[in-house]
């Protein structure tokens, strides 16, 4: 049995980002087992926590993030959809999956406590110099994204240069 985490980019009011990690934190298991709503179940007194908890308890063997229809704005269900047709971040390390998505919605990994604190814990990778990166380069990808998102390819977080795991 494998865990795939297949969910789309989206801007979260509390988690900061959400994209595989959280996406399998807080989807599994259902709510009729944890309850519903979510946030009077505790999970959300340290969300960060338990999405970090959870994450070393329940590995994801294979993340996939869909930016077609992701989300700015304030998420996790009143931002704005972002059309971007054919991005995709895939991986099979949830850390470096969940760090690039993270930079394209102009977060650094430290910006996001449970992504942050599972790289420190060498769960993933989160420097995108130590990841191989097929198909686009990630400066390309945020210029699309950015013109995606807001009519301006210069609106990204790497503009200059990719930035270092703490910016520059």
């Amino acid at each position: 049995d494998v865990i795939i985490s297949f969910t789309q980019l989206k801007y979260h009011e509390e988690a900061t980002v959400t994209a595989a990690i959280k996406n399998i934190a807080m989807g599994y298991p259902p709510a009729s087992i944890h309850g519903y709503p979510k946030k009077q179940t505790g999970i959300h007194e340290d969300l960060h926590g338990f999405i970090r908890c959870f994450a070393k308890k329940v590995p994801i063997d294979l993340s996939i993030i869909s930016l077609d229809k992701a989300m700015i704005g304030t998420g996790p269900s009143d931002g704005m959809a972002v059309d971007t047709p054919g991005l995709v971040i895939a991986s099979t390390d949830p850390v470096a999956a969940d760090s690039i998505g993270a930079r394209l919605l102009g977060f650094l990994p430290q910006a996001v406590c449970y992504l942050y604190g599972l790289y420190k814990d060498g769960l993933g990778e989160a420097r995108p110099e130590n990841m191989t990166i097929l198909g686009l380069d990630l400066r390309e990808a945020e210029k699309i994204f950015s013109k995606a998102a807001y009519g301006k390819k210069d609106v990204m977080l790497d503009k200059d240069k990719l930035k270092d795991i703490h910016g520059n």
